[in-house]
């Protein structure tokens, strides 16, 4: 960058190195976030072995990595175009960066606002479903014994309820809830033997215990896209000086 008029100087290349590194990161984050949700839908183990979307209530995890795969794609570009933008000091592509990282926000906040006033109701829908996993759906559909045993496993926990759920819905109690022991009398330890808590409970306890580091990352999120965006319109203003000024000093010659 060239030489500013008195009390413009600044320092802009500070801000250029700011918004390279911060985008590099960017960059990164955004290939991480690709690099899982391709590892979601294509793993080898469990995920791959669901079935086909067509024949599946598990729609909405094969589009959720979808989104995932190109939510971590733009994410991706954009840091690559900030960087771009950065390095060849180009205001059109500094401002291609602003608008498409603002457009980003937006939608983030409108996503948050949205999943804020309907929490009652997707944690409700979220019971219910598992309810109709463990006493309708696990007896006929394999994918959803899949599913429901993985979470069983995973959470140590037993039914929608409760491991009664099962007998009450006409079903034996799966090997994923434990072995059906005494522990009494030293047949099997407590680990062993078949859970007794739901797991409506525990993954609405899940859920709770990690909102607040939810919020915490969606802050974070946030106060950098805004620093971002900042960085690029100080940036853009830099540019701008150093085009008219070096305008106007060739037109007074």
């Amino acid at each position: 960058m060239g030489v500013y008029p008195e009390g413009q100087d600044g320092c802009p290349n500070c801000y250029k190195c700011l918004l390279i590194v911060f985008n590099i990161i960017l960059g990164c984050a955004g290939a991480g976030i690709l690099g899982f949700a391709l590892w979601l839908r294509y793993n080898s183990g469990y995920f791959q072995d669901l079935p086909d979307v067509e024949n599946t209530s598990f729609e909405a995890f094969y589009i959720g990595c979808y989104i995932l795969m190109g939510a971590g794609g733009v994410i991706m570009l954009v840091g690559i175009l900030g960087c771009c933008g950065a390095c060849k000091e180009s205001m059109c592509l500094l401002v291609v960066y602003f608008v498409i990282l603002f457009v980003i926000f937006c939608g983030e906040i409108g996503g948050s606002v949205w999943c804020y006033l309907l929490r009652d109701d997707l944690g409700t829908t979220l019971t219910d479903e598992i309810d109709k996993w463990v006493t309708e759906k696990y007896k006929d559909d394999a994918s959803i014994q899949l599913a429901v045993d993985n979470i069983q496993k995973y959470l140590q926990c037993c039914g929608a309820h409760g491991p009664h759920d099962y007998p009450d819905s006409g079903q034996k109690v799966p090997e994923s809830c434990g072995r059906n022991c005494t522990v009494a009398v030293g047949v099997c330890t407590e680990e062993e033997a078949i859970r007794e808590v739901g797991c409506q409970d525990k993954i609405t306890s899940l859920v709770m215990q990690n909102l607040m580091v939810l919020a915490g990352v969606c802050i974070a999120v946030a106060l950098a896209q805004i620093l971002a965006m900042v960085l690029a319109i100080i940036l853009c203003r830099y540019i701008w000086l150093d085009e008219h000024y070096d305008y106007e000093s060739c037109s007074t010659i």
